[in-house]
């Protein structure tokens, strides 16, 4: 039976400071300015989370690395994965290295649809997911997920469909006004951390609710901000402070 259910919102708006992120969905959009390696970090008394932002050699190793493991069957995707650009993080999680990999998927999906492989230090499998967003009922959007090829939910959002045209316009014209959607505090924290509109964030809290809800440590903390990296490219402010809005 297909599990259904409605996004909610609710946590209180906590902005931590390190750098600034901006929404790029997928390296074939790199953020303005963006230099060969980018990086972002944060500390406190219990955790140290960083991401760099990769290209060139190292992008292609990790990027051939996840495709591989696609073609062989060890990853499984429930759509057309686009195995050509990627865009790839090394991952450090309280000292423990790791790469997250997003790849763009094929069809009628939005283009924040993705499919996004964490690989541990030596190259295994942690973790991959995968996030389709589409039309749904009434003509909103619509969030299916798979996590390590399994179906997750499928979500019914509150969001009125876009076109990729009309909702990259609406985000350039309305950054950082989730309020506008009559969104909670969840959406509006993390709109105001990467400086997108109301539906983007929206959409973002959708994908990576499940991800950032339980992501203490460890793998769970690399999976949340895997799952972020895939929407947002490290530019000024703290992946941590996009995963402390879904607390």
């Amino acid at each position: 039976m297909t599990l259904v259910r409605k996004i909610s919102t609710g946590a209180t708006i906590a902005l931590l400071a390190c750098s600034s992120l901006s929404t790029t969905a997928f390296a074939s959009e790199p953020a303005q300015g963006a230099n060969d390696l980018t990086t972002c970090s944060t500390q406190s008394t219990e955790h140290k989370t960083s991401m760099v932002l990769l290209s060139g050699e190292k992008a292609d190793k990790y990027t051939a690395i996840a495709k591989s493991k696609i073609d062989s069957g060890e990853i499984i995707s429930n759509a057309s994965v686009v195995l050509g650009e990627a865009k790839v993080y090394e991952v450090n999680t309280d000292g423990k290295i790791g790469h997250s990999i997003t790849f763009k998927i094929d069809g009628e999906y939005n283009y924040l649809s993705n499919f996004t492989v964490l690989l541990g230090n030596n190259d295994e499998v942690l973790d991959y997911s995968e996030t389709q967003i589409g039309l749904g009922e009434d003509n909103n959007f619509k969030i299916v997920q798979y996590q390590n090829g399994n179906f997750v939910s499928s979500e019914e959002t509150t969001v009125p469909y876009m076109t990729d045209e009309e909702l990259r316009s609406e985000n350039h014209r309305t950054r950082a006004t989730a309020e506008t959607q009559g969104a909670g505090g969840t959406v509006a924290c993390v709109a105001s951390v990467l400086g997108v509109s109301g539906a983007v964030g929206y959409l973002i809290v959708g994908a990576c609710s499940g991800a950032c809800a339980a992501s203490a440590t460890g793998v769970g903390a690399g999976i949340c901000i895997a799952c972020i990296g895939a929407y947002a490219t490290v530019g000024g402010a703290s992946v941590t402070a996009v995963a402390s809005c879904f607390k």
